[in-house]
């Protein structure tokens, strides 16, 4: 659907019920949310993609605490998080031992 085509038929399931029609920002609004979950449910990440993006993260992770945090680098260590991973999950896992 065209965006002004989306506009409409959102402004009228918001007009639904109402005697006033709906605020411009509001209509926008749900306009927004609309063509985001429309993107959303358009891109597809593959395992592999994530991984890499957790790797990253993790190096990313491993330099700022050498760098900015002031520990030893030989301190830091990077697992390999395809080893530890667990289906339909989201998450980040940091584990700091102290001597």
């Amino acid at each position: 659907q065209s965006v002004e085509t989306e506009r409409e038929t959102l402004r009228a399931q918001l007009q639904q019920g109402k005697d006033t029609p709906p605020e411009e920002d509001e209509v926008t609004r749900a306009l927004h949310i609309a063509m985001y979950n429309q993107l959303r449910n358009q891109v597809v990440i593959s395992d592999g993609d994530l991984f890499a993006l957790a790797a990253e993260r993790a190096k990313a992770v491993k330099v700022f605490l050498a760098n900015e945090a002031d520990i030893k680098a030989s301190r830091l260590f990077l697992l390999n998080s395809s080893q530890h991973l667990k289906a339909k999950t989201s998450s980040a896992l940091l584990t700091l031992k102290a001597d």
